[in-house]
């Protein structure tokens, strides 16, 4: 695969879409797949992820069939993240980053009850902590700075990652000293990565597929 984005083969991307539509429109509680985001409006570029929504079928409950996606997505392929949007909420969308594929082609999955009595609250799931989140949200920021350094980019883009940036240095220092990390955004990122893995590896919180993938990322587009 080249380490540029604007040269992965899209036709892998769009294989991936294509199997994890195939395994959800048939499953039997779901009443249809819809694609939609960036990929169905005809504006995605080569760092556009899949989204994709579930309508559900009555009596399936939102909740049990979140909880149960993952077993879905094993007719997909290996995963090297399951995670949930947080920013989803309180509506049900699981975030899946499948290996083989470059990590900002992850899927969403958003899942929509038939009715009102399809929905199960969501808010205790906001207390739970999962170490993937912090390289959810790493692998994002990458995805926003290489938006902002794009040379067509307008001022949004790199606001955006300004605020996201600044959010998630935030966060990371209730846990690590972040205070020499400076520079380039791409050197700030590449320090935040090296500093989220020696700390989870002191802990033996995460996994090695994890940070080795996040690694190759790192090397094939922030360099």
């Amino acid at each position: 695969m080249s380490h540029h984005p604007r040269e992965w083969d899209l036709a892998l991307r769009d294989s991936l879409r294509d199997r994890v539509v195939s395994v959800l429109s048939k499953d039997r509680r779901v009443h249809r797949v819809v694609v939609h985001g960036s990929l169905a409006a005809g504006s995605a570029d080569a760092l556009s992820d899949i989204d994709l929504r579930v309508d559900l079928r009555p009596g399936i409950t939102d909740r049990a069939y979140f909880l149960e996606l993952p077993d879905v997505m094993d007719s997909v392929g290996p995963r090297l993240i399951d995670g949930m949007s947080f920013a989803a909420l309180p509506a049900y969308a699981g975030t899946f980053y499948f290996e083989g594929v470059p990590l900002l082609w992850h899927v969403d999955v958003g899942v929509i009850p038939a009715d009102a009595a399809g929905h199960v609250d969501s808010a205790d799931l906001l207390t739970v902590q999962r170490w993937e989140q912090r390289f959810k949200m790493w692998i994002e920021a990458v995805k926003r700075c290489l938006r902002a350094a794009n040379p067509s980019a307008d001022r949004d883009a790199s606001i955006a990652f300004d605020t996201y940036l600044a959010d998630m240095k935030a966060r990371i220092a209730k846990r690590i000293d972040t205070s020499p990390v400076a520079g380039t955004p791409s050197h700030q990122l590449s320090m935040l990565l090296d500093m989220e893995i020696a700390w989870h590896r002191g802990r033996g919180i995460g996994s090695a597929r994890v940070f080795e993938a996040c690694d190759a990322l790192r090397r094939d587009v922030l360099g």
